[in-house]
């Protein structure tokens, strides 16, 4: 078995590892390559379009793998019922550690998890459940989880403070704890629906506004 590989580095040397909206945009305009053995991180609208897109394309098994429950999952419902038709498979509190594989992808590493608590949006936290690990194989990961890799960045900003994984902000302004900066969408609500996003992107220009006058 070859080396493990960072789930966040879409587009690595490793034959396999796609970027969901790379992976989408290509379907529509043309025809990628696509593995039997697909395995999708996440579950938004974007996840779920790059699975169906999987599946059309001829891939005989797709499963999204999410860290949350089905409650919990940001994706439409309509979406959700429609992945459901085209033999979609889900597999809840899962969340994936590690990609295996020398040069192409061979295994996804996973860990179970389990809810706890809900955090300061409502959404409740999830926590890994100890020596749970496993491993399912694969020859394809589409990788749906954009916002997680920009978490980091945003925390080496001075004054920013981060809180469960989120941009922490004034709830009424969206308003960083560094009064320069103003966030909104997912990383700041953790991934929820675009209207959510754009309402955020609204409530942050009138705080800007009202900073700076």
């Amino acid at each position: 078995m070859g080396p493990t590989h960072a789930l966040a580095a879409p587009g690595s040397e490793l034959v396999g590892v796609v970027d969901a909206l790379r992976f989408i945009a290509e379907y529509k305009t043309g025809r990628p390559q696509v593995g039997q053995r697909v395995m999708v991180i996440g579950a938004g609208n974007t996840a779920i379009d790059a699975a169906t897109a999987a599946r059309r394309l001829g891939a005989e098994e797709v499963t999204i793998l999410y860290r949350r429950g089905e409650k919990e999952m940001p994706a439409f419902r309509y979406e959700y019922e429609l992945a459901k038709g085209d033999g979609i498979r889900f597999s809840w509190l899962t969340l994936p550690v590690g990609i295996h594989g020398a040069r192409s992808v061979e295994e996804i590493e996973c860990v179970r998890m389990e809810l706890g608590p809900p955090d300061r949006t409502g959404r409740r936290r999830t926590r890994p459940v100890e020596g749970s690990n496993f491993r399912l194989p694969c020859d394809m990961v589409i990788l749906s989880i954009g916002q997680s890799r920009l978490i980091a960045f945003l925390g080496q900003w001075r004054g920013v403070e981060l809180a469960d994984g989120c941009v922490k902000v004034d709830p009424e302004t969206g308003q960083t704890t560094n009064p320069r900066y103003f966030a909104g969408g997912d990383c700041v609500n953790g991934g929820r629906e675009v209207v959510d996003a754009v309402a955020e992107g609204a409530r942050a220009a009138r705080g800007i506004v009202k900073w700076l006058t």
